[in-house]
């Protein structure tokens, strides 16, 4: 019984192409949710710190950076036929920056300052002493077309902010782990109070800004830790 369950669950869950809707992203940024309610006898899974990351990407005028940054833990349920509730643990402290052609010094002095680990920047970027950690949990899920759109409150530095984004969900070939991964998608790191070079707070920088968005894409994979029988 839980084969013939599992198999009607690969066959009629996720479709496989998702559109990139970064304008739309950024209006849905705002109020926060309540958190999805986890189903009865779910089918649960557990994430995979070693095989999921945050990519992510911050911009200025004449240059990018580009970088990862890992999780410390998660799980999702999922119903019979869709992903109901989920919630990820951030590692901060891991930011790591992975541009091409960058000196060891220059890498560890840009990734310094984004963790507020250098003496005097503290509170510039993330400050991971003060806020190790970030979180991410699930408030609602839409199934529109082939698109999947995940809602969420998103944590970091004690604020809360709702972030919406679009992903793909594959499944292993024997149901024993799922993949969870987005579109890329930008936040406003203004609204978690990152403001650091910011032109929409700080009037009088000229071309010496950063940009306020960050680009992010997110690659989860997460195991089976349970197979209830329904």
């Amino acid at each position: 019984m839980k084969r013939i369950f599992l198999n009607l669950f690969l066959a009629t869950i996720f479709a496989s192409s998702f559109s990139a809707c970064k304008n739309d992203t950024k209006k849905e940024n705002g109020a926060t949710n309540e958190l999805a309610e986890r189903p009865e006898n779910p089918l649960s899974f557990q994430l995979e710190p070693a095989s999921s990351h945050i990519s992510w990407t911050g911009s200025k005028p004449g240059a990018e950076h580009h970088g990862t940054i890992e999780f410390v833990s998660g799980e999702f349920h999922f119903d019979a036929t869709n992903l109901e509730s989920g919630q990820v643990k951030i590692d901060m402290s891991s930011i790591t920056v992975l541009d091409e052609g960058m000196t060891a010094d220059k890498k560890r002095s840009l990734e310094n300052h984004l963790k507020g680990t250098a003496e005097g920047k503290e509170n510039d970027f993330f400050n991971t002493k003060e806020f190790p950690t970030a979180s991410f949990g699930i408030t609602n899920i839409k199934n529109h077309e082939e698109t999947t759109w995940i809602e969420g409150n998103l944590t970091m530095r004690k604020e809360t902010h709702l972030v919406k984004f679009p992903v793909k969900i594959t499944w292993a070939r024997d149901n024993s782990s799922v993949k969870i991964v987005s579109e890329k998608f930008t936040i406003d790191r203004t609204k978690w109070g990152v403001n650091y070079g910011s032109k929409s707070i700080f009037g009088n920088l000229g071309n010496k800004f950063i940009n306020d968005e960050i680009g992010l894409q997110i690659f989860i994979k997460a195991v089976l830790v349970n197979s209830d029988e329904r």
